[in-house]
């Protein structure tokens, strides 16, 4: 401190930051007096709070620190420094510290500051010798400078990052597998013809499908059970005083969401979380001129900065996210959508969980549902199915030590581990999911995180096809790129983990390719039995009674995720309104076997390709 008190007095200066802005008429009393009062009792420095929360320009805010330090102020847009004093392996440090050398004279360096504290001085005088000097600039200017040095590099490394220090994790193909599969299962298939009887195959394939059909039914009810003996960890309510929260990223990747701009933008200022310690990353495509305009439009604080991603393949919401990563400062970064509309204790309940659980809890799943679940039976489909899920799956998942499928979006991670885990994968189309059996192979754990966000269903049967058609093409992908190797993962996540992700990831989709011709078959046998006379009596009885016993569970669980209507986004009154979808929820399984013959497709012939969710707001 007293090295900084020594610049400062070299400087020529002792007035205070905000009698510097009182001065320029930037700011009057009232507005100064509570940022003072919130800077006492949630910590933060004044800039910030004045900025993020009262709404000051971070460009007024930045040149009045330098009239208070007697500094100059440099404008890095029309005065850029030397491409050759920035190093891509510093780019953390200059995020981090914001800052970045502005020039060299000699063994001598000026480096170009936003708000110089004690802290920065000390680090620069480390890093950048004895006589280092300062100049302030702003943010912006900074973040400018870098993405136009870096924003190639940083864009071919969000999209090649984990393919190249770790191909056997990413889905990008270095041979085409859907191909070899698909080789492979003909060639059997028309091996199996010539050596066996066809009655024999036809009824043999009729009673495997049938059995992983009930050992999927079987599975899902365990789930169900297990669900009650895992208790949520009651430390997550013991939240910490605001001075003593971290700063907090928060990512929310847009594409093509210009009418979601006000929506996502008041959910986020609504959080009770200090406006100073938080770091909101709107990422956005640099070509998506409609989304970026009604950003700019909407004039959000600081805490809003924009990221521009370079447009380039694949245009996914994962390698946006990776790319966004490089300028978050949070010690904890968490993801959300542009519909999003998060429990705004949910930051808060994330530092308290974190702090007390152990360091190899890597990340936290919040529960998910929908506050549109009114709007018709499809969206009533779609909420008894994210309640089951959100509610049951994933919580009779984590009691039976099963690895956690994330959700696509309110996951909490911890920002130094997310990038020693070479963050997402660009080449999923659910990085999600992924990410999660990354995870637990590397002996990581999810907690789940007592808290609720709303989302927006699909309202319209061919935007909710297209978005189911991307969730399973994702979870093909993951299965793929796990089973490249099945004795080491099998060995990385152990017998539980290994039967839990066959179980989530790869019986789900044979059973939903599968059942429409089982149904079928079992339904026209029972009105002309002749035509199948090469199947067996016991194979035909044992298909009608895992038929009906399927369509009764699917019944019996979308009734005990009624009951349990507490832990969803809906008022216990309006589930009333959903009987005719509990009575109909057995069939909303075969829209998805329509959804899976499309993500089969797609993942053969355009398998990163992001089918596009569309909203409503």
């Amino acid at each position: 401190m007293d090295e900084f008190l020594d610049y400062t007095k070299q400087q020529g200066s002792t007035k205070q930051l905000g009698q510097t802005l009182k001065d320029k008429g930037l700011v009057d009393d009232d507005t100064l007096n509570q940022a003072l009062t919130q800077q006492k009792s949630q910590g933060g420095r004044l800039g910030n709070i004045l900025t993020h929360r009262f709404g000051l320009r971070p460009l007024d805010v930045s040149s009045a620190i330098a009239e208070q330090l007697n500094v100059e102020f440099i404008d890095l847009q029309k005065n850029p420094p030397p491409a050759e004093l920035l190093q891509l392996n510093l780019l953390n440090e200059y995020i981090i510290n914001n800052f970045i050398p502005y020039q060299k004279i000699g063994a001598n360096y000026i480096l170009a500051c936003c708000e110089p504290s004690a802290e920065f001085y000390q680090y620069a005088h480390k890093h950048y010798g004895k006589n280092v000097q300062l100049l302030i600039t702003s943010k912006r200017d900074i973040y400018t400078v870098l993405t136009n040095n870096f924003s190639k590099n940083l864009d071919e490394q969000s999209r090649l990052d984990l393919w190249k220090k770790r191909p056997d994790l990413s889905a990008k193909r270095q041979k085409n597998n859907v191909s070899w599969l698909a080789f492979f299962l003909i060639s059997a298939t028309i091996t199996a013809f010539f050596c066996f009887p066809y009655p024999v195959i036809i009824g043999n394939v009729f009673l495997f499908f049938n059995l992983i059909y009930c050992v999927s039914i079987g599975f899902k009810i365990c789930l169900y059970m297990a669900k009650y003996f895992y208790k949520y960890d009651p430390a997550q309510f013991h939240y910490p005083h605001d001075e003593q929260l971290p700063i907090y990223s928060i990512l929310v990747p847009l594409y093509k969401e210009a009418k979601s701009v006000p929506h996502i933008l008041a959910n986020l200022r609504a959080l009770d979380y200090p406006p100073q310690k938080l770091d909101i990353k709107l990422v956005v495509e640099a070509d998506d001129e409609s989304t970026i305009s009604a950003i700019i439009q909407a004039r959000p604080e600081a805490m809003f900065e924009i990221i521009r991603v370079p447009a380039s393949e694949p245009r996914t919401k994962p390698k946006a996210c990776n790319y966004a990563l490089n300028f978050i400062h949070g010690e904890f970064v968490a993801i959300f959508d542009a519909e999003d509309k998060p429990d705004i204790l949910q930051l808060k309940k994330a530092v308290a969980l974190f702090r007390s659980a152990p360091p190899n809890i890597i990340c936290l799943q919040a529960r998910l549902n929908y506050y549109n679940a009114n709007h018709n039976l499809l969206t009533r489909f779609f909420s008894i199915e994210y309640a089951s899920l959100f509610n049951f799956v994933l919580p009779g998942s984590a009691q039976l030590k099963m690895p956690i499928p994330l959700g696509g979006t309110s996951n909490h991670i911890r920002s130094a581990e997310l990038k020693n885990l070479l963050a997402w994968d660009p080449f999923n189309v659910t990085e999600d999911a992924d990410l999660g059996m990354r995870v637990y192979a590397e002996k990581g754990k999810i907690w789940l995180l007592d808290s609720l966000t709303q989302e927006e269903a699909p309202t319209k049967l061919w935007a909710w096809t297209k978005q189911r058609t991307r969730w399973i093409k994702g979870y093909m992908q993951t299965w793929l790129v796990c089973m490249r190797h099945p004795i080491r993962f099998y060995r990385a996540v152990g017998f539980m983990g290994f039967v839990g992700f066959q179980l989530l990831f790869g019986s789900a989709s044979l059973v939903y390719l599968s059942s429409p011709f089982l149904w079928s078959i079992s339904l026209y046998w029972l009105i002309d039995p002749p035509q199948f006379s090469m199947l067996s009596e016991n194979t035909i009885n044992l298909s009608f009674i895992l038929l009906v016993s399927g369509l009764i569970s699917q019944l019996i669980l979308a009734l005990v995720t009624m009951q349990n209507h507490h832990f969803t986004s809906d008022h216990p009154a309006k589930w009333h309104q959903k009987t005719l979808a509990i009575l109909g929820f057995p069939f909303y399984f075969i829209l998805h076997s329509i959804a899976c013959f499309r993500a089969l497709w797609q993942l053969a012939v355009r398998p990163y390709y992001w089918d596009k969710t569309e909203h409503n707001q």
